[in-house]
């Protein structure tokens, strides 16, 4: 081999071996940016303890990544927050990641093993160190009918040190199961001095806010038509909706001036007042208006403008802005959207002074608002606040007296037994300037509902049978039902007490000698039901004989039993109810007792805009199919003969900060809260309140039983 051929040789080997090295290298390097682009350091706390599956260990609460089941890389193990009736609502999980980096997802896994397992809302929130409010990066609701959860969130090298993930159950008995959290980094400027957060501190990021809404109280996140970018956009939209509403009008060829349908005939004999008849040709209860024409009740709640629901909380107890808001409209301009304290505002009175003359606002949206309720089809203001200059058929409610002048057994359940309650009441409706004094001789007022939401199920049942005081006019008015009823004998039998008298009974606890359930329970809840509208109906009635009693607003299966909303129906004339549900077989019930039924409260939701949906029966995948929701649940009722109307919660929506009374934050608005209509759902509303009385007149009648749960 010549010296050259040998030389050649050896470049060539060297060569080689250089491409070698080159390429390990390349997969060491790969290897190592693989396992850079995990975060593999950093700590987490939850705001409550996990309670099931498999917990975390450690009593301080605060858990090391490389110490968590969250971050083992197995989907088959979680960590869980077990249901219960005191479990929270929602579980905040902080991850502290040490010092700020850039990440480029979030990925989050959760692995169900059943329906009674999951979550219905979910939202990832981010903040820098040196940040002072959060940021959203992610929120949607969850379809539970899908077990198995799995997002990646896109954080596109955004810069984050803490990140909050908030679970949400709607029914606290779920559970909340937690497989996996991964977190890539991104590409960027890193600040590696770890200051890891102890418990205490991590416990006070829960609270920390999250930034959501600008100076006109839209969500800070994302894009859609209309989204306002200046007071002259807002000003705009007045002139463009004025001149497209101007020739709206209540059509008199078809409907007399209360909104009553001519074409379904009218009665000859009739009040001069709102009436319920039922229709002998067809079986269907319907409103008779002043007019003697039929009428279903398609009503809007909380229609004011100034419902103190809509605003939201801005400042904290110092006075100082809370960080959930970029901005806030200037206090001396808009100075009448603030409460005097200047610590809660409302952004539709803001907005509508923006959008209208700032001291005369109220002009102009009373016109337009009565003329997109026209075209719409709504025909009444039906429950909580109204705006008195729209004139439009109403209902009032007639509050409860409060526990200073009544006896009540819970929080939401008077003692209609205590002869105190006859006498409040007299008291409060016969008051020269309340509700019924100031309105006796309307004929737009088309009757009152008692209260709200309060009604009597077993929890109020155990408390009274509990009771040994002797002090208690529900225990001694059950004890005198089961003499008066059954004999003193017969009662001793049933209950298991022997020896007992009235006066003992009285004075023995009888919760576990009357179980849950029990058909004595649901005897004298009716019998409990009876004295309370009775009691209510003759006040009424003493002071206000001209308007209807349409009960109390219950919500089934809630602090209420059908024996409640039933049994003391000869004292009302419809039976009042708030059902947010896709389906309308919830009248099923009611049929067999033939009384009018009135839903004053639903509606259907998005979780889109910083909004939330109340339940997952009422959430709709986009506005439009808010309002096909809308259409089948609406036709839905009219085929019911005891339905005679319903009533949309509400007007505008909540604020996305959260209502002020409470944090509510539900996408339930007509309108938004900058005034500005949904149009592709209230475009399909119209359609179908065109037919919906027509659909009530036609439907066939329903084959119902005749049980009932009410004593003789």
């Amino acid at each position: 081999m010549t010296v050259r051929m040998a030389l050649r040789r050896h470049r060539l080997l060297r060569m080689v071996l250089a491409l070698l090295l080159t390429l390990l290298s390349v997969q060491l390097l790969g290897a190592q940016r693989a396992r850079a682009e995990t975060v593999t350091d950093g700590n987490y706390y939850a705001s409550s303890p996990s309670t099931s599956m498999h917990p975390e260990a450690g009593s301080d609460r605060v858990v090391a990544f490389q110490d968590s089941k969250l971050f083992n890389g197995s989907t088959t193990d979680c960590v869980g927050w077990e249901g219960s009736s005191g479990a929270p609502k929602s579980v905040t999980l902080v991850f502290d990641l040490l010092y700020d980096r850039p990440l480029s997802s979030i990925s989050i896994t959760s692995t169900a093993d059943n329906a009674f397992w999951g979550f219905d809302e979910i939202e990832v929130t981010y903040r820098t160190e040196a940040g002072t409010a959060y940021r959203v990066a992610h929120s949607e609701a969850w379809d539970r009918s899908q077990l198995d959860y799995q997002r990646t969130v896109a954080m596109n090298n955004t810069q984050a040190r803490f990140v909050r993930i908030k679970l949400t159950r709607v029914n606290q008995f779920l559970h909340l199961p937690l497989s996996e959290v991964t977190f890539t980094a991104g590409s960027g400027t890193v600040d590696p001095t770890p200051a890891p957060y102890d418990q205490s501190q991590l416990d006070a990021e829960v609270s920390v806010p999250t930034r959501l809404a600008d100076i006109y109280g839209q969500y800070l996140y994302g894009t859609w038509p209309g989204k306002l970018t200046s007071d002259q956009q807002l000003q705009q939209d007045a002139t463009d909706e004025t001149a497209a509403l101007a020739g709206v009008t209540l059509d008199p060829a078809k409907y007399d001036q209360y909104g009553g349908v001519k074409a379904l005939g009218t009665t000859e004999d009739h009040p001069s007042y709102f009436s319920l008849k039922k229709d002998a040709s067809t079986g269907k209860w319907w409103f008779i208006t002043p007019d003697g024409n039929k009428f279903i009740l398609k009503g809007i709640d909380a229609t004011s403008a100034t419902d103190w629901g809509y605003a939201t909380v801005v400042k904290d107890s110092g006075g100082l802005q809370l960080g959930k808001f970029s901005a806030l409209p200037d206090e001396a301009t808009y100075a009448a959207a603030y409460s005097s304290d200047r610590k809660e505002m409302s952004f539709v009175k803001a907005n509508l002074m923006r959008k209208y003359p700032v001291t005369d606002w109220a002009t102009p949206w009373r016109d337009i608002t009565k003329k997109r309720l026209t075209k719409w089809g709504f025909n009444a203001q039906s429950k909580w606040s109204r705006d008195g200059g729209l004139q439009m058929p109403w209902i009032g409610q007639i509050t409860a007296p409060d526990s200073k002048t009544v006896k009540y057994i819970t929080t939401y359940a008077i003692d209609p037994f205590d002869p105190a309650f006859a006498t409040a009441l007299d008291k409060q409706l016969g008051s020269p300037t309340g509700i019924v004094q100031t309105n006796v001789n309307s004929p737009w007022l088309i009757g009152y509902f008692f209260d709200n939401e309060r009604g009597w199920d077993d929890d109020v049942m155990t408390k009274v049978l509990a009771d040994v005081d002797g002090q208690s006019p529900a225990k001694a008015a059950f004890v005198a039902y089961m003499i008066n009823t059954y004999g003193l004998t017969e009662t001793n039998n049933k209950l298991g007490t022997p020896a007992g008298t009235k006066e003992t009974l009285e004075t023995t606890n009888l919760s576990a000698k009357v179980p849950t359930g029990s058909t004595l329970r649901t005897e004298f809840i009716g019998e409990a039901s009876k004295t309370y509208y009775s009691t209510v109906r003759k006040a009424l009635s003493k002071y206000d004989g001209n308007h209807l009693f349409l009960g109390s607003a219950l919500v089934p299966g809630w602090r209420s039993t059908l024996a409640w909303e039933v049994c003391g129906r000869e004292s009302v004339d419809a039976i009042s109810v708030d059902v947010y549900s896709n389906s309308a077989t919830y009248l099923d019930k009611y049929e067999p007792y033939d009384k009018p039924v009135l839903n004053l409260e639903h509606s259907f939701n998005v979780h889109d805009r910083g909004l939330r949906s109340i339940n997952g029966s009422v959430s709709a995948d986009d506005i439009a199919d808010r309002g096909t929701m809308h259409q089948q649940f609406s036709w839905g009722q009219a085929e019911s003969p005891v339905f005679v109307g319903s009533g949309w919660f509400s007007y505008y929506d909540q604020a996305i900060t959260g209502r002020a009374s409470d944090g509510e934050n539900f996408n339930f608005g007509l309108v938004n809260q900058q005034d500005q209509p949904y149009t592709a759902m209230t475009n399909v509303m119209t359609q179908t309140h065109q037919e919906l009385e027509q659909r009530h007149q036609d439907a066939p009648l329903p084959i119902t039983g005749t049980q009932s749960v009410c004593p003789d």
